[in-house]
């Protein structure tokens, strides 16, 4: 049998943008932060991952996001994984991890970018990259995640996108496929037992990367993504 699959509708194409595939292994990491945070020392509350031509280090500097200024870095690392798991467990912080692979490749053969969403339960307006306006992640203590997607910037009204993803797949590793792609989650929170930091600086609290893999159940209000199995 192969893996589950979700067969997308249309209006699903802005979650699986088409970029150039990751080839050199190296991660270029755009990280946005609060308005509060001037030092980008805090837990991102969104972060592009994809790979260009060089990559240049930039330090915290201000950006514009709607009518909010917030502050940016960019920085480059050779993991998207265990990268993205070691700059929110420095920061106690959850945090969800969508990884998206290439359509002309098998499926989930060839990573092509990733994004993740600071887990904290509110409203994050996103940047202008972003396929979608705002987003609202959550991991629960078994590693089970909510994540919606919104098409404004206050996360209103019924034009949305829900993925549940249930803690029993936090160990299948499944992969997706939808709109001619396929994808992975990852997450992890203070609250879970896997909890770490393997990097250097200040460590986390609590105590390997656990990753969540695509859910069985995804669904959204209007137009549903509807899961299908061969």
């Amino acid at each position: 049998m192969s893996p589950p699959r979700l067969a997308l509708t249309t209006t699903a194409a802005f979650f699986l943008s088409s970029l150039s595939p990751i080839l050199s292994r190296t991660f270029v990491f755009t990280s946005y932060f609060n308005a509060t945070d001037s030092s980008c020392t805090g837990a991102p509350q969104y972060v592009h991952i994809e790979d260009i031509d060089g990559c240049n280090f930039q330090s915290c500097q201000l950006v514009t996001i709607g009518a909010t200024t917030n502050y940016s870095t960019i920085n480059c690392y050779s993991d998207d994984q265990q990268q993205t798991a070691d700059n929110y467990a420095k920061v106690d912080a959850p945090y969800v991890l969508v990884e998206q692979f290439s359509p002309e490749y098998e499926v989930c053969g060839l990573l092509t970018d990733a994004v993740s969403f600071y887990a904290d339960g509110v409203c994050w307006e996103l940047p202008e990259n972003a396929s979608y306006a705002a987003a609202i992640a959550t991991v629960g203590a078994d590693l089970s995640v909510e994540l919606s997607l919104y098409n404004d910037s206050v996360c209103g009204g019924t034009d949305f996108y829900y993925f549940s993803v249930p803690s029993y797949n936090v160990t299948t590793s499944q992969c997706y496929e939808g709109y001619s792609r396929s994808f992975k989650f990852y997450a992890n929170t203070p609250e879970a037992a896997s909890w770490s930091y393997a990097g250097s600086g200040p460590s986390a609290s609590s105590s390997g990367m656990s990753s969540l893999s695509s859910s069985s159940e995804a669904s959204r209000s209007s137009n549903t993504l509807a899961e299908e199995t061969n």
